[in-house]
């Protein structure tokens, strides 16, 4: 009998885990001309918003739509760790990079995955795995259309750097 909520075995999540890892590759060999190109934050901003989508697609919950969510994870999370890291490089005061980056990891590892894995997971018991990832899916998108905007507030004011 198959494990698992939606049906699915220790085996399928070593698939989607091996996608998922391999999908990072193309990202990071080419993410440094792609942040030149465009600046971390509109990575980050852009990353944000296919994370959302990337939740949407991993909500029909069958086995081909977590392979290409987990697919996507490259140009999500990825993409968005790599971004997060520079623009902080970029936008911190001179000796402090250490502080900016601990503060990331901080932010990244503890404050943002405890409540957030927690709060999925209440969710997920709440309203079921499909509408959990559903009901997420809009949050992250809409966040990351709305959170990025007071940042390039403050770029155009040319109190941070975009790069």
């Amino acid at each position: 009998m198959p494990e698992g909520v939606l049906g699915y075995g220790h085996d399928s999540i070593g698939i989607i885990q091996c996608v998922s890892a391999l999908s990072e590759v193309p990202v990071l060999l080419f993410i440094r001309k792609l942040t030149k190109k465009l600046g971390a934050l509109r990575i980050v901003a852009l990353a944000g918003i296919l994370s959302g989508v990337k939740l949407f697609i991993a909500s029909f919950g069958s086995m081909p739509v977590f392979i290409i969510s987990a697919a996507m994870n490259g140009i999500t999370y990825m993409a968005m760790y790599f971004a997060c890291t520079q623009f902080i490089y970029k936008n911190i005061r001179q000796g402090r990079d250490s502080e900016g980056q601990s503060a990331f990891c901080l932010v990244q590892t503890g404050l943002g995955a405890i409540p957030g894995s927690t709060g999925g997971g209440v969710l997920i018991d709440w309203i079921g795995v499909k509408q959990g990832y559903f009901m997420v899916s809009g949050i992250v998108f809409f966040a990351s259309l709305a959170l990025p905007v007071p940042v390039f507030i403050r770029v155009k004011r040319g109190k941070l750097t975009a790069e």
